[in-house]
Parts: C-alpha cells; structure tokens; sequence
C-alpha cells in the first residue's frame, strides 16, 4: 500500500546511482528519487542504465528537478532556465521509466518565490511554466508542485492542489512535504485529526483517485514564524510520523514516501518499523 524510499542515494552507499538504488533494495526500500539539485547529472545512456537497475530490483523512481527555479519570477531568462531544468529532468526520468516496470514519473519541483507580489499573477506565471514544459516532455512524465516550507515561497496547499485541478492527475500531481506543510503554518500537525483534514481537503478536491497513488515528502523539521528552518533527524521535533502513518492506514491511502531526513535510510527505515508496527 506505502512504499518508502531515501532522496537520493543512501549515505550507506559509496557508489553511483546505480549502486544507491541496488543499496535501497539491500535495505528493504521501495523507492528512490534522483536528486538533480545542482543539474541533470545523468547522460548519454546513464538514464536508461539507472531504469534497467530500478526495474530489476523493484524500485520506484522519481526526481527532484534542480533548485535553482523560480517560475514567479520578473526575469525572463531565470523563467527560461526555469523550464529548462524541468524539461531536462523529465527527460532524463522518462528514459529511466521506458526501461522499468512503472507507467509514470514523478518531477517534484520548487515553483518560487512571491517577491513580494501578488499570489495570484504567481500563479499565473507557474501554470504559464508548466504549460510551455507539458509541450516538450512525454506523457509518462506527471509534474509534482512541491508544498514549500517557507511563507515566501510559492507552494502553498492550496497552490499545490490548485495546480492538479487545473492540469488534472494525469499530468500534475500535488507533492505534499509534509514537515514544510507543518512548518509554514506554524505547527499545524498536532494529532491525527490534523492529517486528516489536509486528506480530506485534497480528496474533496481532486477525488479519491488522489489518496491512491500519491507521491510525498517527510522529514521532521526546526521552525519560525517564517516557516521552514532545517530538516532534522526523526524523534528530535516534530510533525509525529505515527499520526500521519496511522490515518494512511486505518483509510487505506496509497503512495509513495520520500524520506528528506539528514540520516536518509536511517529514518527511511524508521518509517517502514511505524508502519510495520501499526
């Protein structure tokens, strides 16, 4: 029903990409997301290579296009490396998926930043982004929104979900991060009806199709009044792993979890034990 994985390769692992997603296997993992923070690292006949790996050992991939995005903003290059870093990310994760067992991809990406403008003509200038990236990229490839942890970045839930109605599932899929999500809004995940509320929303949203194949972000995470500070190992803050496990299991949600801890596999596998424990 869940499966879990690392972003990007296991720090237990010495090796390349290959290696990381053969070492999630070794680990008991069910995923892994190709971490393209500073560039499109795969070449030539690396992506292909890195699916045939992934198919044989039943792992599900999916990639974190570069950082340095922003959709929003006034700059008309920074768009156009924008949609440059998107479009290289699709293609080097849609080779990767041709040679493995999975049908679609998931691009999680970082839309922006307000700059101090209005939410709404941000709006506009990501789904203008996306639409001129839908028009190069292939249909195996689904656009994942990030939910973003700071108040200044574009990537609220509402943004995120506003996103997939406009595009629909097939093509754009909200990522919720869940401890940005928590971190945004100022300890939002309390308790198990917390969780339940932002599901809901999503559902009453987007359908039930939605909560069955879902790709998202955990990691626990230090916070202001401005949002996200930093990622931090599982059991030293919050949000609580176990609610949001215990609420996907008791209403039989399925999807994907990508662990952004600083320990990577470490809390990977902490995860799979609440889960396995419920």
């Amino acid at each position: 029903m869940i499966k879990f994985g690392t972003a990007g390769i296991p720090l237990s692992c010495e090796g390349d990409t290959s290696d990381g997603i053969k070492k999630c296997a070794e680990l008991g993992l069910h995923a892994m997301e190709l971490e393209f923070v500073k560039s499109v690292y795969l070449k030539g006949d690396e992506p292909a290579n890195v699916g045939k790996v992934a198919n044989n050992h039943n792992i599900k991939l999916s990639a974190h296009a570069p950082f340095f995005m922003n959709c929003c903003s006034l700059e008309p290059r920074k768009r156009g490396n924008s949609i440059g870093y998107l479009i290289s990310s699709a293609k080097a994760l849609s080779l990767a998926i041709n040679e493995s067992s999975q049908d679609k991809g998931v691009i999680v990406f970082h839309p922006g930043f307000y700059m101090k403008r209005d939410k709404k003509v941000c709006m506009d200038d990501v789904l203008r982004t996306m639409e001129s990236v839908y028009k190069r990229i292939d249909d195996n490839i689904v656009l994942g929104p990030e939910l973003m942890g700071k108040k200044t970045q574009f990537g609220s839930l509402d943004e995120i979900i506003q996103l997939s109605e406009f595009f629909g599932l097939e093509k754009c899929q909200p990522v919720i991060d869940w401890g940005h999500l928590n971190s945004r809004n100022n300890g939002l995940l309390k308790s198990e009806a917390d969780y339940i509320k932002v599901f809901d929303k999503v559902e009453n949203r987007l359908g039930s199709k939605s909560l069955k194949s879902f790709h998202a972000h955990f990691s626990e995470q230090e916070y202001s009044d401005k949002g996200e500070r930093k990622h931090i190992p599982m059991g030293t803050g919050e949000p609580d792993f176990k609610h949001l496990a215990k609420v996907c299991k008791e209403n039989g949600y399925k999807g994907t979890f990508i662990c952004e801890s600083p320990l990577l596999e470490g809390d990977a596998l902490k995860m799979i034990d609440i889960w396995q424990k419920l």
